[in-house]
């Protein structure tokens, strides 16, 4: 035991010397890192965090120009409103960050941090004055103070943050380089040590494994007599340590080894009676095998009625071994499949995947087997007749009870009508059912993925926003379903006339998409706009009727019009409504133009919402003049806007704005109300005045008109004989139940109906039919042109008779000339109006000019004094 120890102890004091020597190098190497880390944290602390203030005040300074630069190029409201916040928030930041600088930096001398403060106020104040004048919408006036004015202050406070910045990089230079020269001289010291102390373990190491191998080589050799045989030779080895005793232990093996040797005969004599006693356990072993075989008898019919249960299922089965080879399948996977059962047993069942099924599911499948794990599938396999069925197919391991695979188990399912039920309600959700062209969501996906590939290659992307020109006339006129096949023809006629690659998609009602993508420019859409236009060109034969339908076209490009696919539609969308006003069946592309047109609408809307309470509104009035006479007989209301923004705005401008937004509603209500309050006015000097206004087809929405004239009369007390309403066909093309009522109304309440603008329509004579008119109204174009054409003075001449013989009275607008107003006699007209007897004029200047009172007397005491006499 005391030679043991003494080894042990020698064992130990050599590790533990390596190890003290290690714990020496480490704890030295840790001090060195430890003064490392600390000195590169404090020139962090010191330098790096204040460069790092320094530029994120460099990248604060440029947002905040950036938003200040884009503030004025916005135009819709509510976005100015959110930049303006975005930049005030900008600026709040920008100042908290300049206060935290100034309290950490060292380096700047306090002039540079004063010039920087300074200039920095000059530069708030010229926000200031942006957001003001953006809060104002005055875009122009902010752009100037942000090009002219801010410009010099802002690239002054980028100078001096620059100058402060290049000062911090060079003092964090040289702290870094005296913190570096340190480090290596550390790095220098521990290397000398580390080497010093790797020597000195190296050498003692070496001397104890010499001593250590002599020893061992003689044991060594010792045992190699043991092994073969020569037990007689003792084993010697000098020494007074463990090793001594194991080659005394060596000795004892070699007593223990004669020992054993006798045992073994005695052990076989014990084997011989084990032997006879086994014989008789395997007599016992029969008979429990007997018992077995009759168990598996029983689980022989178990299986059996298993089979059949298989082979009668519904869902095709078959089993494979391990090697992929059929043993079994059931009659639906024959079915199914097409195959007979001689067929496929004994085949390769990964032949047949690979036949059936696609390449990648059956490798997939495949790796899955050999992986030995479940696959589950839906997949679309080629049956033998050739035909296609869509089949889940679930393949599972078989293993047996030490959980080894033997077989594999596939189930097969039909599923070919619940996949083409999901792929019919697909192709619905994308595709127009009408027309089968992709509908408006599947048409924004693909213009998005083309944009994408067009920004990877720059390339251009075109949307043209196609609508068909008069065809809610075509659908109201001759109904719906004759629309719908128009429609489809239409759709036909769009996909022919576009490239291969481009798409043609249904916007909604009468609106087309057609998308182009991978061109150089947006010039090159132009021969497409041309076959488009060329398609157009002939009539549509629809059961038996042959219709002219032209469409109007706006084009946006990408990404000169925008870069999404919602401001390209937008802006398409607008260049469309510019084609229509540049006389329809053309195209027109996006431009500034139509967007600042589109800006000053939207500001005339905003306008003309408070041009009634702002008292905005005046009604001109053109007198009425009988021919024969050549007298005042009424006069008609025409509506005037005099914005305090705009100034005079034409009626062409600001009716249809108000027709679309449903404002007329409103300023037709006043109107009725004024005209027949200064209609009775005058009604007391003439008797017999005939006030004559124009209402809108809105207006008749809900039988609307019928009460706001109603109220009119009542409140001013103007007779209904005396007034007259105006409608234009437009109105009636409709045939709205409402609106039919609505006029029937009037025509009991006494009130008289105009058609207005007769011949500019379809001049159809079951409206003067079937609605209750008591005049017609000759458009102004058909007198403009008789006196040089003779077939306007024939349709004029036409419109005539045909009113006399329906019992109307006749208008004739637009007289100007003698001339017109000779031939206008001669046909025999009865009233016209025109700039030959008077333009509209105010209320005021109507009574100077036309009614008759007493020098000196204000029209309210010329109708008061006639009310007396």
């Amino acid at each position: 035991m005391r030679r043991f120890r003494s080894f042990r102890k020698k064992l130990l004091a050599a590790f533990g010397g390596i190890g003290i020597l290690v714990m020496i190098m480490l704890l030295l190497g840790n001090q060195i890192a430890g003064v490392s880390i600390k000195q590169f944290t404090q020139v962090i602390s010191d330098q790096v965090e204040v460069l790092a203030s320094a530029n994120d005040l460099h990248l604060r300074i440029g947002r905040l120009r950036l938003v200040e630069i884009e503030l004025p190029s916005l135009t819709d409201y509510f976005a100015v409103v959110t930049e303006i916040q975005s930049l005030k928030k900008q600026i709040e930041e920008f100042q908290a960050e300049l206060d935290r600088f100034e309290a950490q930096q060292q380096h700047a001398s306090s002039e540079v941090m004063r010039s920087i403060r300074s200039s920095w106020n000059l530069y708030q104040k010229d926000l200031q004055t942006v957001i003001r004048h953006a809060t104002s919408m005055e875009m122009a006036e902010a752009s100037r103070v942000s090009t002219y004015q801010s410009d010099s202050h802002f690239k002054n406070i980028q100078r001096l943050l620059q100058t402060v910045t290049n000062s911090m990089k060079q003092a964090v230079r040289a702290a870094y380089l005296e913190t570096e020269a340190e480090q290596q001289q550390l790095r220098s010291s521990f290397t000398f040590v580390s080497l010093l102390g790797l020597f000195i373990g190296i050498l003692f190491v070496l001397l104890f494994a010499r001593s250590l191998s002599i020893r061992v080589t003689s044991l060594r050799d010792a045992a190699e007599r043991l092994s073969q045989g020569h037990t007689s030779s003792p084993i010697h080895v000098d020494g007074d340590d463990e090793l001594t005793n194991l080659a005394d232990a060596f000795n004892q093996m070699q007593k223990q080894i004669q020992t054993r040797e006798r045992a073994l005969k005695e052990a076989h004599d014990t084997l011989e009676m084990r032997v006879e006693s086994r014989t008789q356990e395997l007599n016992q072993s029969n008979l429990q095998l007997q018992q077995e075989m009759e168990e598996r008898q029983r689980v022989e019919i178990s299986l059996k009625l298993l089979s059949q249960a298989m082979e009668q299922s519904p869902v095709g089965v078959f089993i494979a071994d391990i090697k992929g080879r059929i043993d079994y399948v059931n009659d639906a996977f024959v079915k199914n499949t097409g195959y007979s059962s001689s067929d496929l047993t004994g085949e390769s069942f990964l032949l047949l995947i690979q036949k059936t099924i696609p390449r990648d599911v059956a490798r997939e499948l495949i790796v899955n087997m050999n992986a030995g794990m479940e696959w589950h599938g839906e997949v679309e396999v080629k049956l033998e007749d050739g035909s296609l069925e869509w089949m889940s197919l679930l393949i599972t391991p078989v293993k047996n009870a030490a959980q080894q695979i033997t077989h594999f188990l596939a189930i097969k399912e039909d599923v070919t009508v619940r996949k083409q039920q999901e792929a019919k309600i697909l192709y619905q959700a994308q595709f127009d059912s009408l027309t089968d062209l992709p509908n408006r969501a599947l048409a924004m996906d693909r213009l998005s993925q083309i944009i994408a590939t067009a920004e990877r290659h720059e390339s251009k992307v075109v949307l043209m926003f196609l609508d068909l020109d008069d065809f809610k006339k075509i659908n109201d006129s001759l109904g719906h379903e004759m629309g719908d096949k128009l429609l489809m023809q239409a759709a036909a006629r769009l996909r022919k006339a576009v490239r291969k690659n481009d798409t043609v998609a249904r916007q909604g009602g009468d609106e087309f998409l057609v998308i182009l993508g991978g061109l150089a420019a947006g010039a090159d859409a132009e021969p497409v706009l041309e076959n488009i236009l060329k398609a157009f060109n002939r009539s549509f034969l629809v059961d038996g009727h042959d219709l002219v339908v032209t469409p109007s076209i706006g084009l946006a490009v990408y990404p000169d019009d925008g870069d999404d696919p919602s401001r390209l539609l937008r802006h398409a969308d607008l260049a469309m409504y510019q084609a229509k006003e540049d006389g329809r069946n053309t195209f027109h592309f996006y431009n500034q133009m139509i967007h600042d047109y589109s800006l000053q609408r939207l500001e005339l809307e905003r306008e003309l919402r408070h041009a009634l309470d702002r008292d905005e509104m005046e009604l001109y009035y053109q007198p009425l003049i009988d021919i024969k006479s050549r007298q005042l007989m009424g006069a008609e209301a025409l509506m005037r806007w005099n914005s305090r923004a705009f100034g005079l705005v034409s009626p062409s401008q600001f009716i249809g704005l108000a027709e679309q937004t449903g404002l007329i509603v409103q300023l037709g209500e006043w109107a009725m109300q004024h005209a027949c309050q200064q209609a009775c006015l005058w009604q007391n000097l003439l008797p017999d005045f005939l006030l004559s206004i124009n209402v809108s087809p809105r207006q008749f929405r809900g039988s609307f008109i019928t009460g706001t004239i109603q109220r009119s009369l009542e409140r001013s007390m103007f007779p209904a004989r005396q007034l007259q309403v105006e409608v234009t066909e437009g109105l009636l093309i409709r045939n709205n139940p409402e609106v039919q009522e609505a006029l029937t109304t009037l025509d009991r309440m006494g009130v008289r109906l105009a058609m207005d603008d007769f011949g500019t329509g379809y001049s159809s004579l079951s409206y003067l039919k079937n609605f209750p008119f008591h005049t017609l109204k000759i458009d102004r174009s058909f007198i403009n042109d008789m006196t040089e054409d003779p077939n306007y003075r024939t349709i004029v001449s036409a419109a005539i008779s045909m009113g006399k013989a329906l019992g109307l009275s006749l208008v004739a607008e637009g007289v100007e000339t003698e001339e017109q107003l000779a031939i206008l006699t001669e046909e025999g007209c009865e009233t016209a109006q025109g700039f030959l007897f008077g333009k509209p004029i105010p209320a005021a200047e109507f009574s100077d000019c036309w009614m008759e009172k007493d020098e000196g007397e204000s029209d309210e005491e010329a109708i008061y004094g006639m009310a007396d006499r």
